[in-house]
């Protein structure tokens, strides 16, 4: 299998349980008309049913589109185990990809900040203006395949080198910020872990 194909069978793990199957076109919470396992992609409430069949086959292509923009936006994905980028492809397939190219999850991803991108995907939980117990639980799920995945990976790769203490401060320091700490706290912080002179 390539690695194409492994990001994709492993996204649609992921997407088939937290879509759900509907053969008829719905309104999804957003207010998309939605059809088969989440596609989206020319479905007008007036299509006819789909068969099982017909919507594995428009997931397997969408999620095949959405996994190759994925890759395109963050090139550092490749060099990821299979389910690192399942998890990523099935944000990019239920939020769409110029949502990840504008999102600080892409920039997490892009600079190996992997242990903040568990927390990125758990902020995109709402849709049509309220938190959705369904993406809360789909997000957990991506984090958890992507922090699984790259412990597997670590533990077959060996101990990794020591994180130089500048970066780990200055990763430690936008993480704050981005969670909305005080930025005054953040410089306190900052001030704390300086060496003394």
């Amino acid at each position: 299998m390539t690695l194409l194909a492994d990001i994709v069978a492993s996204a649609i793990r992921l997407a088939k349980p937290a879509e759900g199957w509907r053969a008829r076109p719905y309104l999804c919470p957003a207010g998309v008309w939605t059809q088969g396992y989440g596609s989206t992609k020319g479905v007008k409430p007036t299509n006819p049913p789909w068969s099982p069949a017909h919507g594995e086959a428009v997931l397997s292509a969408e999620m095949t589109d959405f996994a190759r923009a994925m890759l395109t936006y963050s090139p550092t994905l490749k060099a990821q185990p299979g389910d690192v980028g399942g998890a990523i492809a099935d944000f990019v397939f239920n939020l769409g990809p110029t949502a990840y190219k504008a999102s600080t999850l892409r920039r997490r991803i892009d600079t190996g900040e992997w242990d903040d991108v568990p927390y990125q995907l758990s902020r995109w939980v709402f849709g049509g203006g309220r938190k959705l117990p369904g993406l809360v639980k789909r997000r957990k799920a991506e984090g958890d395949q992507v922090t699984a995945a790259r412990s597997a990976a670590r533990t077959a790769a060996g101990p990794a080198a020591p994180l130089d203490p500048r970066e780990a401060l200055r990763r430690e320091l936008i993480g704050m910020l981005e969670r909305g700490d005080d930025p005054v706290e953040v410089l306190l912080a900052a001030l704390r872990a300086r060496p003394a002179s």
